[in-house]
């Protein structure tokens, strides 16, 4: 097999069906399509607003789109400052365990992602399936990745 280069960039109106379809694949998985309300419509609307806030960069590979992360900010009064919160981590399954993985995660909830981000020195937040990655352990992350 070929090696291909994965390029990370902001999602553009283009994107929606894929990512939209990224985000109804994943609802399915999780048992909870029948809640998910989002349309590509909506989406389209929230990710070019103004003022933005919800934030969306995807992961293609020779132009298509094979990954994608969803986020918008949030304040923690724990931490005493804004976060960013990722609501929704997607790679394709034929794109796993090629390094996009690297930046996003699929399924919060199994053992394999929770390994992963503990590998990352991300810290589980409150004992759930939430991870926090931030501080010299972001920085590490991000100094890879560039």
């Amino acid at each position: 097999m070929t090696q291909r280069k994965i390029v990370i960039r902001t999602a553009r109106p283009g994107d929606i069906g894929t990512v939209h379809a990224l985000v109804r694949e994943l609802a399915d998985q999780e048992g909870a399509l029948p809640m998910l309300k989002l349309t590509p419509a909506s989406l389209r609307r929230e990710l070019f607003r103004k003022p933005k806030r919800v934030f969306c960069i995807v992961a293609t590979a020779n132009g298509d789109v094979v990954g994608m992360a969803l986020w918008y900010h949030t304040y923690s009064v724990l931490r005493g400052r804004w976060l960013a919160f990722v609501e929704n981590l997607i790679v394709v399954p034929k794109f796993r365990s090629q390094g996009v993985g690297l930046l996003w995660l699929t399924r919060m909830s199994n053992r394999k992602a929770i390994s992963f981000y503990k590998s990352l020195a991300a810290k589980q937040h409150l004992g759930n399936s939430q991870f926090v990655l931030a501080g010299d352990a972001l920085l590490a992350l991000a100094a890879e990745s560039s």
